[in-house]
């Protein structure tokens, strides 16, 4: 029996367009050196989930995601719902004011984001949430190449300046409220305007992931959050860690359906758990944990200053979820 698809409102009737269709604008050149290699992981990092999911050939997302009612977390709520699993929101941060009510608040805490936009992330093939000193971002991906970011900080060369995959089509750049800039990159001026108008300034969420810091070496502090989705279910996400300005780690899991822990190629040892460090010594990966590749980056990229010693330490006190595809057992905070 052929199933009738939900009519879609505007916002989604854009996020289906061809690329084909788009309308010629400005292309946003700015670019720092590092979001060359993000942009590159992070690419590699996606296609490995929707390769290895066998979600590469879905062609349906938008529609089949509307029309299965992809649930969103119960507002007001403070706790998981048991068996969430697809979700199309974060926890909302309950007693925290949206970037409207408080602009002062955006970007100051890298366990929370404090703006929402339901109808783009129900539409959404995939979505990524990021929370940094200064700024708050969200990427969503539709189909197969379309890429929407909205970002909201108080320096627009700041929100300028972070990371994304590309740098295509046009962007708008606005002030919400006083001392709030948005910066909203889509593929053309229509597209651009209708994501600004689905963007909800009034909620607060918690940035989550499914495993939690513990100790952390002297000085150091989270200054950067992420967490993705694929079809409302985890893909990747990771935290940064910074000391003293300069020294930077990178903590991130990949979710890895099948593993069960790849015990065998344990040549190192953290707080008792089986791990693997690697050969050039600028990363340790966490062995033994069902679904998920954790592991700190000391070497790659711009990450670095710490050593193989505040790796273990950091690594000896996470604490993962229980079941990386049951949301509801996430630990709710980023540190304890």
């Amino acid at each position: 029996m052929t199933r009738k698809a939900e009519p879609m409102n505007d916002v989604e009737e854009l996020l289906t367009e061809s690329l084909q269709s788009r309308a010629a604008g400005e292309v946003d050149g700015a670019a720092l050196l590092e979001r060359a290699s993000s942009r590159g992981r992070a690419y590699r990092r996606r296609r490995r989930f929707l390769v290895g999911t066998g979600l590469a050939t879905v062609t349906a997302i938008v529609v089949a995601g509307v029309s299965a009612g992809i649930a969103r977390w119960p507002v007001g709520g403070d706790t998981f719902a048991p068996g969430a699993g697809v979700i199309s929101a974060l926890p909302e941060a309950t007693g925290e004011p949206g970037a409207r009510t408080d602009p002062t608040r955006v970007g100051a805490d890298a366990n929370l984001v404090h703006f929402d936009a339901p109808e783009l992330i129900t539409a959404a093939r995939h979505f990524d949430w990021t929370s940094g000193d200064g700024y708050e971002q969200l990427e969503v991906g539709v189909g197969e190449q379309d890429l929407v970011y909205a970002a909201i900080g108080h320096d627009m060369a700041v929100l300028d300046s972070i990371e994304r995959q590309n740098d295509l089509g046009v962007v708008t750049r606005e002030q919400p409220v006083q001392g709030l800039w948005l910066r909203v990159q889509a593929p053309d001026d229509t597209y651009a305007r209708q994501v600004i108008a689905a963007l909800d300034l009034n909620r607060a969420q918690r940035i989550v992931l499914p495993f939690q810091l513990g100790t952390l070496p002297d000085g150091t502090r989270i200054v950067r959050a992420s967490v993705g989705f694929i079809d409302g279910r985890y893909a990747d996400g990771g935290v940064v860690l910074e000391r003293e300005g300069a020294d930077r780690m990178e903590v991130q899991a990949q979710y890895a359906p099948g593993q069960s822990g790849n015990a065998g190629r344990a040549n190192h040892v953290v707080g008792g758990r089986q791990a693997f460090l690697y050969p050039g010594r600028d990363e340790v990966e966490l062995l033994g944990l069902p679904n998920l590749n954790l592991s700190a980056r000391i070497g790659k990229g711009n990450h670095q200053g710490f050593s193989i010693q505040d790796v273990d330490l950091i690594l000896a006190s996470v604490q993962v979820a229980t079941d990386v595809d049951d949301i509801s057992t996430w630990p709710q905070t980023l540190v304890r």
